[in-house]
């Protein structure tokens, strides 16, 4: 999900997957954004991320469609999808 204003563009999302990711990035608009991870207390382990983008990206008609990698904390690569 994508949100921005003048002031930019929140990215946000959840992950359930193969082991728990400690981080997630969106590459999106020529840029590679760092989400924030939050894993959420609960089984088989949820975690919620969001991204702050300090420009504004054009979420019209052809909404840009980022790809998300989530990692392991040793940086093997857990998933990559592109929404």
């Amino acid at each position: 999900m994508a949100l921005g204003n003048s002031s930019g563009t929140l990215w946000a999302g959840i992950y359930r997957g193969p082991g728990t990711p400690s981080k997630i990035t969106l590459a999106v608009g020529g840029q590679t954004l760092q989400a924030r991870v939050y894993t959420l207390p609960s089984s088989p382990g949820w975690v919620a991320y969001y991204a702050e983008a300090s420009t504004t990206l054009d979420l019209g008609a052809a909404k840009p469609k980022p790809t998300v990698r989530a990692y392991a904390a040793d940086g093997t690569l857990l998933m990559t999808t592109r929404l």
